[in-house]
């Protein structure tokens, strides 16, 4: 009977190395998992606030040099005098580079300005004195006011200059623009915000002004 005790009493033999670490790995895979979540959910949220960082920096560069070109047209000079001026304007806070300048009259594409005063205002557009200016490749500062088409009546016909008075209001013209960041948007004088575009299309019919301007600029 005492034997039997002694033998209930005897102390274990202790496990292998190997053993013990085996016995041990599935806490020490636990607890490297509950280590890792934390880690990798916070690595994430680093990335994802450096992202959103980045893309608020960018829309802020974007925002800080935006241009917005519009067209404009008046009959009365700084003096207040009758004086007929199409021109564009950059309102945005940065430079507008000018790529495209389409004018249509009765829905009809013109290239140059007489022959829009020879469609609406007169039978001898290529003997009356103008004032024409071409926009293609122009860089607008933020606030610049620019010509591209102007009527003296001290220089024309009266009833043509009447005439062109009531027509102009008629004219559909879009501008094409980028930015310095190569950001491109169409403006429409029929409507008052400009649409982005990835590039200037290259199929619009250009106003040039006259003859000797699209050929230099061609």
């Amino acid at each position: 009977m005492d034997d039997q005790q002694d033998r209930d009493q005897a102390p274990r033999a202790a496990l292998p190395p190997i053993e013990r670490a085996i016995r041990y790995l599935p806490l020490i895979a636990i607890s490297n998992f509950l280590i890792a979540v934390p880690a990798f959910a916070l690595s994430i949220a680093v990335a994802y606030f450096t992202f959103i960082q980045a893309d608020a920096t960018t829309k802020m560069q974007i925002a800080s040099v935006w241009p917005y070109v519009a067209f404009e047209t008046s009959n009365r000079n700084e003096q207040d005098d009758p004086f007929i001026r199409l021109s564009l304007t950059n309102k945005g806070v940065g430079p507008a580079h000018i790529r495209g300048l389409e004018v249509r009259y009765r829905d009809k594409p013109y290239t140059q300005f007489r022959e829009v005063l020879g469609a609406c205002c007169s039978d001898s557009p290529e003997t009356l004195s103008v004032g024409i200016g071409s926009m293609l490749g122009e860089v607008l500062r933020p606030g610049e006011n620019v010509m591209f088409a102007q009527l003296d009546p001290q220089k024309v016909p009266a009833d043509t200059w009447s005439r062109f008075d009531e027509e102009r209001l008629k004219l559909k013209v879009r501008i094409c623009y980028c930015s310095v960041f190569e950001d491109c948007w169409i403006a429409d004088s029929g409507n008052d915000r400009a649409t982005p575009v990835k590039q200037c299309p290259a199929d619009w019919h250009q106003f040039y002004g006259s003859a000797e301007l699209g050929r230099m600029r061609n």
